[in-house]
C-alpha cells in the first residue's frame, strides 16, 4: 500500500485508537456485548469511550486537513467502535471500512 500511495503522489498515516477495551471473557462483559448490543456494563462504557475518542480524532484531523480521506478498520470490540462511529462521518471522505468479528 505504501508503494502504491507514494507512486500516486499520496501520503498516508496509520493510527491506533486508545480506549479502555475490555475482555469479553468475563461473563458480565460478554452480557454487555451480546445482550446489551454493546451498550451495557463495562463493555458498553468501553465502547462508548472508544466512539468518543474516534469521533474526537476524526474531528481534530478534519479541522487541520479537510481533504483527508479515511480508511477505518476494527477487530472485535474495535469493529463495534468503528461501526458506531463512522455513521456520523462524511461518507464522501471514507475510502474503506473493514470490520472483523464485530460483536
Amino acid at each position: 500500500m505504501a508503494k502504491v500511495a507514494k507512486r500516486r503522489g499520496y501520503s498516508y498515516r496509520t493510527s491506533d485508537l486508545d480506549y479502555p477495551a475490555v475482555s469479553v471473557s468475563a461473563p458480565i462483559n460478554a452480557l454487555g456485548a451480546k445482550i446489551g448490543g454493546g451498550k451495557a456494563f463495562a463493555f458498553g462504557r468501553s465502547v462508548s469511550a472508544g466512539v468518543s475518542n474516534l469521533k474526537n480524532y476524526y474531528k481534530n484531523t478534519v479541522k487541520n486537513c479537510a481533504s483527508t480521506k479515511w480508511v477505518f478498520g476494527g477487530y472485535s470490540q474495535g469493529a463495534l467502535v468503528v461501526s458506531q462511529s463512522v455513521k456520523s462521518f462524511n461518507s464522501s471522505k471514507i475510502i474503506y471500512v473493514g470490520l472483523l468479528g464485530d460483536p
